[in-house]
């Protein structure tokens, strides 16, 4: 996977496909006028074109060997829940903690979410205190995570897209030193299905 950072905007590219057929391309970049709502609204090369212009060559060269159809859609968030349940109805996933995709965690979290959501139901009688119960337990386990990493999503928003200057030339030398990697590791190491639940 390559993220390559700029002004205002990022792309994302990473081979797909049986023998890395294919490379599958996101482009970052503000909309001033969105009107769609679809995940299937074309767009055209030439407005990825004056959108991505003025980056590297290779770049360049890359959008060169697009093929249309080129496809739009908008990224919106929310801020973080306060609660996540209400007597027997339980949210989880983007329902509880809708994040920008800039650390790729969306559906990670909704499968963590799954994962100690299973654990905390086990062995619950289908009683409403009980099952309130329970899923109480599986919100106070979850949500600092998924907070947290709902918050960190948003940041990289930001940092991807530092202007040229002081911020840029710090992010520059983390990300080529893998401070990157290192400082993310808490997100990686973590494993659901042995966190302590919270009583």
């Amino acid at each position: 996977m390559t993220n390559r950072v700029g002004p205002g905007a990022h792309v994302v590219s990473y081979f797909i496909g049986r023998n890395r057929s294919h490379l599958n391309l996101v482009f970052i970049a503000p909309e001033t006028q969105w009107q769609g709502e679809s995940w299937t609204e074309q767009t055209s090369l030439a407005s990825l074109r004056d959108a991505f212009h003025g980056w590297s060559p290779q770049l360049q060269h890359i959008i060169d060997a697009v093929d249309e159809p080129v496809y739009r859609w908008a990224l919106n968030d929310r801020e973080p829940l306060s609660m996540w349940c209400d007597g027997s109805v339980a949210l989880l996933g983007d329902a509880a903690h809708p994040m920008l995709p800039f650390m790729a965690q969306g559906s990670c979290q909704a499968i963590e979410d799954a994962a100690v959501l299973v654990r905390c139901l086990e062995g619950v009688e289908s009683q409403l205190p009980s099952v309130a119960h329970a899923l109480k337990k599986y919100e106070s386990t979850r949500m600092e995570r998924a907070t947290r990493i709902q918050g960190a999503s948003y940041f990289n928003r930001i940092v991807f897209h530092y202007p040229d200057g002081e911020d840029q030339i710090a992010r520059d030398a983390m990300f080529a030193a893998d401070g990157w990697s290192s400082a993310t590791d808490w997100v990686y190491e973590h494993n659901a299905l042995t966190t302590p639940l919270v009583v």
